[in-house]
């Protein structure tokens, strides 16, 4: 019997919506500081992160903690129908590409940022013993009809130090202090264990900006924004190294990506699709966009990873 106290539905979840909706993009406002900040990213950051939101500001309120309140309540609305939301959630050969990477069951796995748990129940196939977790309750009810899953944020796993054999997050970096999470997962992973990592990232150089742009139309809360090379960098410097890559593309209709986002107003959602629809031409080709059967369609670019400790492991 799961717990109702976990549960992310009815009243909250509307007046959740409610909040996020009305929520402005004044300067005076909290929130509106994040996405006033989001939507007009600097150039001057780091050369590793395209960082749009957590370099310095709101250090009075804690901003992580002001982040993990938003994406639960904007994850909370999506969760009932984010499995159909995009072709990728559930998409066969990506889902096989993490469970090849992971290679054979050692241990225990740990789904990070788990959301329904379609990786996990993957890993699940392929012989793992598989614990989850994730920030958001809805999220973690629904996959806890499939494996054990705990409550919380990425940057502090509530794990035991060297539990995991695996550890595997899928297009989660996007919203968490990476840093911090590198080294949570270093912590937990036993000797011998790895880290299977995945992203959606752009092509090239050729549609770099304008995916960028597209995704902070549509995801206010995104707090970086990474090409593959990205990753690369961000795991040597917390002292992984890369041992395998796999990279798939994935068809999706930025109609059905869009349905799924309650909160968000439909001008909004209209603005994204003809973001995409009405690219610059190298983006369009770059990423193959078409309007198929009445939807606007592209490629999505996807990089899995596998990469395992090289230096100590904190304790």
């Amino acid at each position: 019997m799961r717990g109702m106290g976990d549960r992310d539905g009815g009243v909250r979840v509307k007046d959740q919506a409610q909040q996020i909706r009305a929520r402005p993009l004044g300067p005076d406002d909290e929130y509106g500081v994040i996405c006033h900040r989001a939507r007009r990213p600097s150039r001057s950051n780091s050369k590793i992160l395209h960082h749009f939101s957590s370099d310095g500001i709101l250090p009075h309120i804690g901003y992580n903690t002001l982040m993990q309140e938003r994406l639960r309540g904007q994850f909370g609305i999506r969760s009932g129908g984010f499995d159909a939301s995009a072709a990728w959630i559930t998409d066969a050969a990506l889902l096989k590409a993490h469970a090849d990477l992971a290679g054979q069951p050692s241990g225990e796995a740990l789904d990070l940022c788990c959301g329904t748990g379609r990786v996990g129940r993957t890993l699940q196939k392929a012989g793992w013993t598989v614990l989850g977790l994730d920030l958001t309750p809805a999220m973690v009810e629904l996959a806890s009809d499939h494996f054990p899953v705990k409550k919380g944020p990425a940057e502090k796993i509530p794990f035991e130090s060297g539990r995991f054999g695996l550890v595997c997050c899928r297009q989660s970096f996007q919203f968490v202090d990476v840093p911090q999470v590198l080294a949570e997962v270093k912590r937990v992973l036993a000797p011998g264990g790895k880290l299977v990592l995945s992203l959606t990232v752009p092509f090239s150089g050729a549609d770099h900006d304008w995916l960028r742009a597209v995704h902070l139309a549509k995801q206010p809360l995104l707090k970086s924004f990474f090409t593959a090379q990205d990753l690369r960098d961000l795991l040597g410097a917390a002292g992984f190294a890369v041992e395998d890559t796999a990279v798939l593309r994935v068809r999706e209709s930025i109609d059905r990506w869009m349905a799924n986002a309650p909160e968000l107003d439909q001008t909004v959602r209209e603005k994204v699709i003809s973001m995409v629809r009405d690219a610059p031409a190298p983006y369009r080709e770059a990423r193959q966009v078409a309007v198929e059967n009445g939807e606007v369609c592209e490629d999505w670019n996807w990089v899995v990873l596998r990469a395992v400790p090289h230096g100590p492991v904190s304790g």
